[in-house]
């Protein structure tokens, strides 16, 4: 079975994630750089060890280094071991010269000191976690090594889906911050329950995990999109909360660390379990904390600051308002349309650019910019805002055109707010702006938000996903769901408690 993350409700972010792409630049080059280290040699490392042990199995009554034992016999247990050697040993002749054994010994010394200089020169055992032999600068150079393309490609994936949002809400600096302690909270939670390992431990899951359990707290109604596939026949998507979605990873994650660690430990590598229970953990306190003291207002603040000029610093914005006062409107509604073209984002433009039209009654003009502060609103979670300004807009602009994914985060707003015929209005709003065009996942969407608000417009938008040529079986599956619920519901019986995602 497969089960994998791939995308997930929260679908942007106000500046680009350098800190999160860079430390994705960082594991990819570590790869690449590891990959050339060892280029050509794995042959000969392996010949190497291989001729150290041929040596060793025919001179069994020699002494052996402890390392290079416990590679010898990795996932052996001490009874299997034991009865290896009494088999090698039934057959292996002693020499009596004490000179001859001496030459033996030396021998297989050479030997076992060439296989294992061999193995320390790997970048693993350079820059990864040894718990037996702690290095301050392994400590940290673990993060950013991996075992091979897929394992990369595993952590990556998860933090391209999870970072960026963190990123966006605490700033940079902190986020930089929190990851390298979600990572050193792995590390040493790895560490304490395997102190004796000599095995390295190399990957940025324990970091990642950290940012994983911080965007539970941050985002926990969040739908994730998840692809599964069941041999090659039974194969779909579906959502569901991180609320469920993460826990029940983390709850996979300690049984594992729990049930396995010694076994992982025998077999002389696998899955760092219990640094990844340590990075969630942290992250998840980390985050509860930052939001319980109130940091995370304080950093929102602070981000925009830096991102939002104010009207004091917006040169455009006061020769607009400056104008306006003298009588040149049509100067004044130029100069706001050509900012707020260049810089979507800059929230008091819109917001002066808005207000010029409602004064002059030209509003259709300055709708689009309206819509930019409101989907900016809904992001910081100003719910009040929101709602004012999608009703002023409104009143305003009946016929403003606003793109199905909106439409239905204002339901979900109504909703919240216990506003239910305002939500089932704007559900029909949305089925309307989607038509035809809607994909089969907005669609389904809005037929699921629909269904215990407006029946009907949970059948429509459900009969238009099973339009749609490129629906997935699971899609499908879900709409003929919904046809059901809603026809057993019928006109007039919806009885709304909340509004579904």
């Amino acid at each position: 079975m497969i089960l994998l993350p791939v995308g997930h409700s929260e679908d942007s972010v106000r500046r680009l994630p350098w800190v999160t792409f860079a430390i994705m630049g960082l594991c990819i080059l570590s790869l690449i750089m590891a990959h050339e280290a060892t280029w050509g040699t794995q042959d000969e490392l392996q010949d190497e060890l291989l001729e150290a042990f041929e040596y060793y199995a025919t001179h069994p009554y020699l002494e052996v280094d402890e390392d290079f034992r416990s590679m010898v016999f990795a996932g052996m247990s001490e009874r299997d071991q034991e009865l290896m050697m009494e088999a090698l040993s039934g057959d292996a002749w002693r020499p009596e010269s004490s000179e001859d054994l001496a030459a033996e010994q030396a021998r297989l010394d050479e030997l076992i000191e060439r296989a294992l200089s061999g193995v320390y020169d790997h970048p693993y055992f350079k820059f990864g976690l040894i718990p037996d032999d702690i290095s301050l600068f392994a400590i940290l150079t673990h993060m950013f090594m991996h075992a091979g393309f897929m394992h990369l490609f595993g952590n990556l994936l998860i933090l391209y889906l999870a970072g960026p949002f963190i990123e966006d809400v605490w700033g940079r600096g902190v986020f930089i911050g929190f990851y390298l302690l979600s990572g050193l909270a792995a590390a040493f939670t790895y560490i304490a329950f395997n102190p004796s390992s000599e095995i390295p431990m190399v990957g940025a899951s324990g970091a990642i995990a950290g940012v994983m359990g911080a965007f539970l707290v941050r985002y926990w109604r969040t739908k994730i999109r998840f692809f599964y596939m069941f041999g090659f026949f039974f194969r779909g998507v579906f959502d569901a909360p991180a609320w469920l979605m993460l826990p029940l990873w983390f709850g996979q994650q300690l049984f594992f660390a729990m049930a396995f660690t010694q076994m992982t430990e025998d077999m002389g590598g696998g899955v760092a379990y219990w640094a990844h229970v340590g990075g969630f953990v942290f992250g998840v306190a980390a985050a509860g904390a930052i939001r319980k003291f109130g940091f995370d207002e304080r950093f929102e603040q602070q981000l925009g600051d830096k991102l939002e000029q104010t009207l004091v610093e917006n040169p455009e914005v006061d020769r607009a308002l400056e104008l306006n006062a003298v009588g040149n409107a049509d100067e004044a509604m130029r100069i706001l349309a050509e900012k707020t073209a260049l810089d979507p984002r800059n929230h008091d433009a819109s917001l002066a650019y808005w207000g010029l039209a409602c004064e002059h009654k030209r509003e259709p003009e300055a709708a689009q910019a309206m819509l930019r502060v409101i989907r900016d609103e809904i992001r910081k979670g100003q719910t009040e805002l929101v709602l004012d300004h999608w009703a002023e807009l409104t009143g305003r602009v009946p016929d403003v055109q606003a793109d199905p994914d909106l439409l239905i985060r204002l339901a979900q707003l109504y909703g919240q707010n216990s506003q239910w015929n305002q939500a089932a209005a704007t559900l029909r709003r949305a089925l309307l702006a989607g038509g035809s065009s809607m994909s089969a996942g907005v669609a389904l969407r809005l037929a699921r938000a629909a269904l215990k608000v407006d029946p009907a417009v949970a059948s429509g938008a459900a009969r238009l996903a099973q339009a749609r040529s490129d629906i997935e079986p699971a899609e499908q599956q879900l709409a003929a769901e919904i046809l059901r619920q809603a026809a057993e519901m019928g006109p007039g019986s919806a009885q709304p408690r909340s509004i579904a995602t």
